[in-house]
């Protein structure tokens, strides 16, 4: 049975002067994190308490500092088995490493479910702690969910050294 979402908040700051964050939350748990380039003049706000830990982290790893994240509750229980399964797949994929489609669909027990793999990760809310920028098409970088795209996915791999 899914939660109502009344009792969440959404909150969005600029971090590093060049990163715009939203985060979808209630209490510990995340629901939504997206990452994206941000527009100029806008500036950091006061972080509500829940989400200081996430927002240094994210901090640490965008200067590359950090390469692995803390066990933040992730709120993806309520989606279909295939996603959650996969979401916790994603969430054991090292920093700077990159898998094709058909390695993680091949992992997850049927190498067919590469299509299935990727139209998963474009649904997938909690970008960066589950770390769908990572997987890769068999000749491009494949798509990313986030609103810049490609540009923001080929950003995350050069900062994980995963490409050159």
């Amino acid at each position: 049975m899914k939660k109502d979402n009344l009792s969440r908040h959404k909150f969005e700051t600029t971090i590093l002067n060049r990163f715009l964050v939203s985060v979808v939350y209630e209490k510990q748990n995340i629901y939504s994190l997206q990452l994206s380039f941000a527009q100029s003049g806008r500036e950091e706000v006061e972080i509500p308490v829940p989400l200081c830990q996430l927002i240094q982290e994210l901090k640490e790893y965008l200067l590359g500092e950090r390469k692995q994240f803390s066990s933040f509750a992730l709120a993806y229980d309520d989606f279909p088995e295939f996603s959650s399964t996969l979401y916790d797949f994603l969430r054991k994929i090292p920093y700077g490493k990159v898998l094709k489609y058909g390695e993680v669909a091949q992992a997850l027990g049927d190498v067919n479910l590469s299509r299935a793999v990727g139209i998963c990760l474009g649904k997938n809310p909690i970008m960066i702690l589950i770390p769908c920028h990572r997987i890769v098409g068999e000749k491009k970088l494949g798509g990313f969910s986030s609103p810049d795209g490609i540009l923001m996915k080929d950003y995350l791999l050069r900062l994980e050294g995963a490409i050159l």
